[in-house]
């Protein structure tokens, strides 16, 4: 007569090994497609800041009167009612690479580039550096083409530009 003690059931050390392994490899897929959605969210948040950031001041550029000699760009960036970066009066700038009048330049030390304006911006969504350009008379005369470039400062190298035409009519 056979006692119960004698059956053997359940699993081998070899067979727990295997199902703690094949586990392992699921925690790590699933952690590292964790963490590549927290950095794209983050990345898209610093997009979305920089946009915004941009289309406020363009948008201010727009409710200004067109000036033929200068731009008084003082401009309230977080939208409080209060001027948050101080632009003072410039007047057009040479185009450093001759690139459409020199509205894609921005301030690069290392390349010798500079915009006709630029300064560091903080905001809720981050830091940038502003880069404004203005051509006068182009795309024709009585008309100035202004640019606003927003670069991120955070490391995700995110840059956002929008145009806009001033006519003097």
């Amino acid at each position: 007569m056979k006692s119960k003690l004698d059956t053997t059931t359940g699993f081998t050390l070899l067979e727990v090994m295997i199902a703690v392994v094949v586990l392992s490899i699921g925690v790590i897929a699933v952690y590292a497609m964790q963490m590549t959605s927290i950095t794209g969210n983050a990345a898209a948040n610093q997009l979305t800041a920089s946009t915004n950031t941009a289309a406020i001041i363009v948008e201010e550029i727009v409710n200004m009167p067109y000036n033929s000699a200068n731009y008084d760009f003082d401009i309230d960036t977080d939208g409080d009612g209060i001027i948050d970066t101080d632009l003072a009066t410039f007047t057009d700038g040479l185009g450093s690479n001759n690139n459409q009048a020199g509205l894609n330049d921005i301030t690069d030390p290392g390349a010798g580039t500079t915009s006709d304006y630029t300064t560091a911006i903080t905001t809720n969504g981050g830091n940038f550096t502003l880069d404004i350009n203005v051509a006068r008379n182009y795309p024709d005369n009585g008309m100035d083409t202004i640019r606003v470039i927003i670069r991120n400062n955070t490391g995700f190298g995110n840059r956002v530009s929008f145009s806009t035409i001033k006519s003097s009519i």
